[in-house]
């Protein structure tokens, strides 16, 4: 997996593995492989971890053998290798969920826990400049979105400069925040201190007004090659190993150093059908201390967030008119709100005259109030010639005066939906209408 050219893949080297398992290598990665199971159940989040290396130096086969080791199947999970005039073939940061793995029989030992995402860098050149560590600041703070080029935004770096890319990428996606960096170096190259500077101070700054960020990323390192250190004289190799350790500051703590021989022609010839016990155990070793859930990110709450830097938003004129000042309170009501006026303006006509229509269908008959006056008097004066006036006598005379109650309730309704219907095409006055005319002017 990467971006990098697997240099240390050498079929000359003379470098031999055992083709037979061995028993007490292959225990050792069962153990492994069970405590960082148990290790990633802790783990409240899923680690998103950073490698990081110059071009050639094999951080994609380290990638895929430490796939390898965690599932006990070697597969070549991307592209790798250089074109021919050294360029890397992938210049993507890309990511691999779940350690790279793929198939969920591989994933079943480690179910329960969150297997980390494994961020692979494409090769960067070992200077010091600003823009290389502000590109480093914006992957460890996720300010750089996934799928993203990082040959663009070093573009936009060396065009606009610093300022340009925090203009271009100014907040942080809290998901792709990096927790580990894994630094690769090989055993038969310089060690490039100038790179592992710019990676110290992204992801171990100081606090200090030149460096003001204090989220700190723990940093291990990893060299590569060393089935080549055969080749190389002793005394250069403990001379580059303690330089390598010095540079990342891992003095005291060298358990966060790894000497790996990763997964090659020549160190692993029949990889596609098999894997080996005596490369996997150093590299799960090494994980299981890498993702121990007691090392954990100080100031992880720390947000990086440029937006200060970017222009304010142009603000409308102020209106003149009484009509413009009524349309400018309806874009604000209607921008708070959050839903498309002209829609609202459609639904409230529509649904005013769907109601008075069934106002007017399901209305009371009309009255003749001339009778009825008249019925009333007759009421009235039926006690001067021995009748009743009770209304329960005359149920005819009840259901012609509760239908006036209906009737007060219709004309009620009638206005209430008229001026809804009115109301509705008052918004699309002045959602299309004046807009329109503006717009002519």
């Amino acid at each position: 997996m990467g971006g990098d050219k697997d240099d240390d893949c050498d079929s000359t080297s003379g470098f031999s593995i055992m083709s037979d398992e061995d028993l007490e290598a292959q225990e050792k990665v069962d153990m492994f492989r069970q405590e960082i199971a148990s290790r990633l159940k802790k783990h409240k989040k899923t680690l998103n971890i950073l490698t990081i290396g110059t071009a050639g130096v094999g951080k994609s086969s380290f990638l895929t053998s430490l796939s390898a080791a965690l599932c006990g199947h070697w597969h070549e999970y991307s592209l790798s290798g250089k074109h021919g005039d050294g360029r890397p073939v992938s210049f993507f940061v890309q990511r691999f969920p779940d350690c790279g793995l793929q198939d969920e029989a591989y994933k079943q030992p480690y179910k329960d826990g969150r297997l980390p995402v494994l961020i692979d860098l494409a090769g960067l050149s070992n200077e010091t400049t600003e823009v290389n560590e502000e590109l480093l600041r914006m992957l460890m703070y996720g300010r750089l979105p996934e799928g993203e080029p990082v040959a663009k935004a070093e573009e936009i770096g060396i065009r606009q400069g610093v300022e340009g890319l925090r203009k271009k990428y100014p907040t942080e996606n809290p998901d792709l925040k990096v927790d580990r960096v894994i630094f690769l170096a090989s055993v038969n190259e310089k060690i490039p201190e100038k790179l592992i500077g710019c990676v110290i101070r992204a992801a171990r700054p100081s606090g200090t007004s030149n460096n003001p960020r204090i989220r700190s990323i723990p940093v291990y390192g990893v060299m590569t090659k060393m089935d080549k250190a055969e080749e190389i004289p002793a005394d250069d190799v403990k001379a580059r190993v303690k330089e390598f350790t010095r540079c990342l500051g891992l003095e005291g703590s060298e358990h966060r150093l790894m000497k790996c021989i990763n997964y090659c022609q020549s160190t692993a010839p029949e990889r596609e059908s098999r894997t080996y016990s005596r490369l996997d155990e150093p590299i799960l070793r090494f994980f299981r201390q890498l993702v121990d859930p007691y090392i954990m990110v100080s100031s992880d709450q720390e947000v990086e967030d440029f937006s200060h830097l970017l222009p304010p938003k142009p603000q409308p004129p102020a209106p003149k008119t009484p009509v413009e000042q009524v349309e400018r309170l309806w874009q604000d009501v209607s921008g708070n709100i959050q839903f498309n006026s002209s829609w609202a303006g459609w639904l409230m006509i529509v649904f005013g005259l769907f109601f008075l229509l069934m106002t007017f269908m399901f209305r009371s008959p009309e009255v003749d109030m001339k009778s009825l006056q008249l019925t009333c008097t007759r009421v009235r004066d039926m006690p001067r010639y021995g009748g009743s006036s009770s209304l329960d006598e005359l149920p005819e005379l009840r259901a012609v005066c509760s239908s006036l109650n209906t009737v007060q309730h219709c004309v009620i309704g009638y206005i209430f939906w008229i001026i809804f219907v009115i109301f509705g095409g008052f918004v699309l006055y002045f959602k299309n209408y004046v807009k329109d005319d503006k717009k002519n002017n």
